[in-house]
């Protein structure tokens, strides 16, 4: 009787731990916010797509992935570049401590020996209700309105964008004066693109990615020639102070 007993408690405990390791793609569904870098966010929409976000909803990047678990670690191979026509994957690693708090490495495997503490991990809770005002949204034309300046080695210069509303930007390029040119902006895609015009002629191209909202990133490529993905981009910083326009733009 005794012996049954025994066998009947091992398999219960290894049955109980083979479910507390069946981990996958339904248990991140959700969004989970950094506990160390709050402004970080990561959510799960299906068991392969996701987006980075702000802390107040502001997307950054949808995302692709593909998973495979492992016990109770899950492998992701992820990637930014959902409109690129080779794109290139990041691998990731998950490791749940309950089911609303998780660690994650980036491109190196979870040691066995570790917890929360650690600062080679990043840890992630999940948010159980978005709180007003954080409501995930998507990039639109008032996100680039307003001035732009290019950093180059943590320096301003004097190259400019300035954005006026949904279809009108002043370019500065160097001394020269501003030129008034249009300007049609495709926010579905990833890098998103921006045509430039000066009347009905194509001027230039470019892709471009918020880093956050003061900050892109931007890669110009000349008519008919732009990359579905960055490769020499420049970063363009949003000024602070408001901007007068240039009496002396050419229309």
């Amino acid at each position: 009787m005794l012996k049954r007993i025994l066998i009947a408690l091992i398999l219960l405990l290894n049955a109980a731990a083979i479910y507390a390791q069946q981990y996958s793609a339904k248990n991140l569904l959700g969004r989970w916010e950094s506990t160390r870098k709050k402004e970080i966010n990561m959510a799960f929409f299906t068991d392969s797509t996701g987006a980075f976000l702000s802390d107040d909803g502001f997307l950054k990047n949808k995302i692709k992935y593909t998973i495979k678990p492992d016990k109770d670690i899950i492998k992701l191979d992820a990637t930014i570049q959902i409109d690129r026509k080779s794109p290139s994957y990041e691998k990731f690693y998950f490791k749940f401590i309950s089911d609303s708090v998780l660690i994650t490495s980036r491109g190196s495997a979870i040691p066995k020996k570790i917890d929360t503490s650690d600062k080679k991990i990043e840890v992630y809770k999940k948010i159980k209700y978005d709180l007003p005002g954080t409501e995930m949204r998507m990039h639109n034309f008032k996100d680039l309105l307003g001035l732009w300046k290019y950093s180059f080695k943590d320096t301003l210069n004097s190259w400019e964008l300035n954005f006026v509303d949904d279809s009108t930007v002043y370019s500065k390029n160097g001394r020269q004066n501003s030129v008034r040119l249009s300007y049609v902006a495709d926010f579905t895609k990833q890098p998103m693109m921006i045509d430039f015009y000066k009347g009905n002629e194509p001027v230039d191209e470019a892709i471009f990615y918020f880093y956050n909202r003061n900050i892109m990133l931007v890669e110009y490529s000349g008519h008919d020639k732009r990359r579905d993905h960055f490769k020499a981009f420049l970063i363009g910083i949003k000024a602070l102070i408001p901007y007068k326009r240039q009496t002396s733009a050419k229309n």
